[in-house]
């Protein structure tokens, strides 16, 4: 039995120069370690496309689990999925348009578009409407109260915050300005 087991200075010998203790404290499945300027790097910081320096190390743990959760999802859907979907069909059966084809699907599709174009004068009053109630309160600004105010204040604010979402999401998810 000891002429199967290497020794540990063979064992040194082949994996290059021994670890420091909080390296050896981790567990090789749970961390990989890069060099600083490795390939494998370089590739991370081009993807990436920061100058932030890319993390010395990948947590298998965190895609261990991922990837476990995604297996346990899929068990899930593979022994319930059909059961759902029966039931969602079931319970929006009164939705269904008999026979299922191609010409009824065209059919409702455009009921929906013109549906949707007829609802537009009623729907152009409505906004000449709120128009004319925003000019009213505008008007009488003098006999409006706080609560009024910071509510539409907090509603302009909302406003630029899904604007600067917006422009950050635009930017491909950076505060500072654009990649050049």
């Amino acid at each position: 039995m000891d002429a199967e087991m290497p020794h540990q200075e063979d064992v040194a010998q082949q994996q290059g120069p021994p670890l420091d203790p909080v390296s050896l404290a981790l567990s090789q499945h749970e961390w990989v370690q890069f060099e600083p300027v490795s390939a494998t790097t370089m590739r991370c910081s081009r993807i990436l496309r920061t100058s932030v320096p890319t993390p010395r190390c990948i947590d298998w743990g965190v895609l261990a689990d991922a990837g476990e959760a995604m297996a346990e999802a899929s068990k899930f859907m593979s022994k319930n999925g059909n059961t759902y979907y029966k039931q969602t069909l079931e319970q929006n059966k009164q939705y269904i348009m008999d026979p299922p084809t191609i010409e009824n699907c065209q059919q409702l599709s455009n009921q929906l578009l013109y549906t949707r174009l007829a609802s537009i004068p009623s729907r152009y009053d409505a906004f000449w409407k709120e128009v004319d109630h925003v000019k009213q309160l505008i008007k009488t600004r003098k006999d409006l109260k706080t609560e009024d105010m910071g509510i539409a204040a907090l509603f302009g604010l909302e406003c630029f915050a899904w604007y600067c979402a917006g422009e950050i999401i635009g930017r491909s998810f950076t505060i500072t300005g654009y990649y050049v």
